[in-house]
């Protein structure tokens, strides 16, 4: 089944770029449509929303390669489809969701979002932002990454496991050192704390080691 775009009465301002018979075919969405679903192929979707335009859009991906990017406004709902999948979240509320088995990447942006893996059983790398996101994990090995500068706000994971990892990027060669040295246990979960101020809560977990650090 070709590609292709699902109108929605809702409505949005956003682009998309998808493939269709190995050609890249564009979906127009300005004042059309919030709500695109790919069949097959890739498809790079960029959401132009903005305050001004406050309207949510909703991104579906499918079997193929898709990076799939929200709109300032925020309350964006993106999901990955069953392929390789980039999304990024740019407001707040954004929900992003991982699915299928081949490991998708979620970033949050600096809104207060939700980072969602559970309908997911591949290993996903799934990012912090600078807002308050809450982000589950999935059935697979998940990495939850934080990068210096575009992260520093307070993230609540949930279903992390002793077999995974948070990975810290751009910090210096000391943070998995310090942030396990100076990690808390209360309530049921563990505290960790990194030296640009970002806070993560592991929920339900207090077994927490330098070796689930990378």
């Amino acid at each position: 089944m070709p590609d292709k775009a699902i109108p929605n009465p809702i409505g949005a301002y956003g682009q998309g770029l998808g493939s269709q018979g190995g050609q890249a075919q564009a979906f127009p969405m300005r004042n059309s449509s919030t709500s695109v679903v790919i069949n097959q192929g890739d498809l790079v979707f960029f959401d132009v929303t903005t305050a001004a335009d406050p309207i949510p859009t909703v991104q579906q991906g499918g079997a193929g390669s898709n990076l799939l990017v929200g709109g300032t406004a925020g309350n964006n709902s993106i999901a990955g489809g069953t392929g390789h999948a980039t999304l990024y979240g740019a407001g707040n509320n954004d929900v992003l969701l991982a699915q299928g088995s081949a490991g998708q990447v979620l970033h949050a942006g600096k809104g207060n979002e939700t980072l969602n893996a559970s309908a997911s059983s591949g290993a996903d790398t799934l990012y912090g932002g600078t807002g308050h996101t809450t982000i589950t994990g999935g059935a697979g090995s998940d990495v939850f990454a934080f990068i210096k500068g575009q992260s520093g706000g307070t993230d609540l994971i949930v279903n992390f496991n002793s077999a995974e990892k948070i990975a810290l990027q751009g910090y210096g060669a000391g943070e998995a050192a310090h942030a396990f040295a100076t990690s808390t246990v209360a309530s049921g979960a563990t505290l960790v704390t990194l030296t640009d101020g970002t806070q993560i809560t592991l929920a339900s977990f207090t077994n927490l080691k330098l070796s689930n650090f990378s």
